[in-house]
């Protein structure tokens, strides 16, 4: 937690995914929530997969997502990251 003064507090979520690079599947580590919404974007910002309620230890399906770098957004209550992620 970072607090710039006694009135605004800022939270970040500190996730990690494996297997990166990945061919068909990553599963999220989640450090401090449990429970967030992922999206998936490609490096022009584009939305290529959206998904609700994701738990730790969930595996997310990327099977058909074609070779390249991508970017998962991982979206909860006490703040945002996005992790790159690479799909051989």
């Amino acid at each position: 937690m970072l607090s710039l003064n006694s009135n605004t507090k800022y939270y970040a979520v500190e996730s990690t995914l494996y297997p990166n690079p990945t061919s068909n599947s990553i599963t999220l580590n989640l450090d401090g929530v449990s429970i967030v919404d992922v999206e998936l974007l490609d490096i022009q910002g584009k939305l290529l997969l959206s998904q609700k309620q994701v738990y730790n230890q969930q595996q997310i399906n990327l099977t058909g997502v074609a070779t390249g770098t991508y970017f998962l957004r991982i979206i909860s209550d006490q703040g945002n990251q996005q992790i790159k992620v690479r799909v051989k």
